[in-house]
């Protein structure tokens, strides 16, 4: 087959995993097909792309700039997808291709698309709920014109069908723990980071994100102001960049201000190669996030035995199910009963998030497989 992998929206976030692993395992287990590809620059795709053995690759430079994106998909790419002649699309960014009457298939995991806006977070700004209300009607638009739907859980795949009366075909599309954290070699994990030292005699929160409003990353700025002496014995560790977005240069200057650096820690973000040392010297994951589609986050928590404390929702259900201490996340009460939990139920919910990786979730070849064959179906 001669198919064309769209990935050049996922440049940040777990979109750049869910766009990496896929493409790789695509590459490993087919490489007779021939592919274009379409990749975000300088983000690492480059060398992903590097093992498909008969391939193009087109690297779209975003640099914030949406009236690029625009000429780049309505004018350059589909240009480039009719000189290829392609038997199928695999769009990977929430966006079918336009223009273009070619069989495709359609990964979602933008949230946004399905969710009410009591979970955008109350940072969202004006400018990005009129995007996402734009994003929302494209997405609609797309369905008509697509052959497949892929969605990451069962949950997401019902909220589509009740939000935009989808009655077309959708296959589960999972996430899976990413190959490139477990192929990295092991860092020196005998010893706490640098980075955590001044958090040594506490209980290590790990909170891995990027900033985004709806992580609801605010909140736990308000958690530890309002319960100093409950949670004297806590601290969170952040993962965020401070300099792609003022709202969290905002978030961390509110920490300082407050006096709470003991307690909530920014350590920036960190590489794949390093994941595992931070998952191995924090107790407990927690992400008190308001909206999610499939976070491999929490599969990479239970795979490093790591207990998780996470929000009551049912994108966190149908991911973690017994295997989480669940929570408000808007009423402080609820997440400070949550965290002080931790103790007597950390190995319970260990256990458990074993059974559920083994039992529940597959590798991502499994996951390439069942999209080369879905491919196969539509082609």
């Amino acid at each position: 087959m001669r198919i064309v992998i769209v990935a050049h929206g996922l440049r940040s976030g777990g979109g750049i995993s869910v766009g990496q692993n896929i493409i790789a395992a695509i590459g490993r287990l087919a490489p007779h097909n021939r592919y274009l590809v379409t990749i975000p620059a300088s983000l690492g795709y480059e060398q992903v792309c590097a093992v498909l053995p008969h391939h193009e690759v087109s690297s779209f430079l975003h640099g914030g700039n949406l009236v690029r994106r625009y000429f780049y998909e309505t004018q350059r790419l589909p240009k480039l997808v009719r000189q290829f002649n392609p038997d199928v699309a695999l769009c990977l960014g929430n966006v079918a291709l336009q223009g273009l009457k070619i069989p495709q298939a359609l990964l979602l995991h933008n949230p946004y698309y399905v969710y009410p806006s009591a979970h955008y977070g109350r940072s969202l700004l004006f400018r990005e709920r009129i995007l996402v209300a734009a994003q929302r009607q494209q997405f609609a638009r797309d369905l008509k014109r697509i052959r497949l739907l892929l969605c990451q859980t069962n949950a997401m795949a019902t909220r589509v069908r009740k939000t935009y009366d989808y009655q077309g075909p959708i296959h589960v599309c999972p996430n899976a723990v990413s190959k490139f954290t477990l192929d990295y070699p092991k860092h020196d994990e005998s010893s706490l980071p640098d980075s955590l030292t001044r958090i040594s005699n506490k209980i290590r929160l790990f909170c891995l994100t990027t900033y985004y409003s709806h992580k609801n990353l605010e909140a736990i700025v308000d958690l530890f102001d309002k319960n100093r002496d409950t949670l004297s014995q806590h601290a969170v560790v952040l993962t965020i960049d401070t300099t792609i977005d003022y709202r969290a240069k905002k978030l961390m200057k509110s920490v300082r201000k407050l006096g709470l650096d003991g307690s909530i820690v920014n350590i920036g973000p960190v590489p794949q190669s390093a994941l595992s040392t931070y998952f191995k010297h924090c107790n407990a994951l927690f992400m008190p996030t308001l909206l999610e589609s499939f976070s491999g986050t929490y599969l990479e928590a239970m795979h490093f035995r790591l207990p998780i404390i996470t929000s009551d929702f049912d994108f966190t259900r149908t991911v973690c199910g017994d295997a989480a201490i669940y929570f408000d996340p808007m009423n402080r009460g609820s997440m400070v009963n949550a965290i002080l939990t931790l103790d007597q139920s950390s190995e319970e919910l260990v256990a458990r998030g074993q059974v559920r990786l083994n039992e529940l979730f597959q590798g991502w070849d499994d996951v390439g497989s069942e999209i080369i064959e879905a491919l196969g179906g539509i082609a």
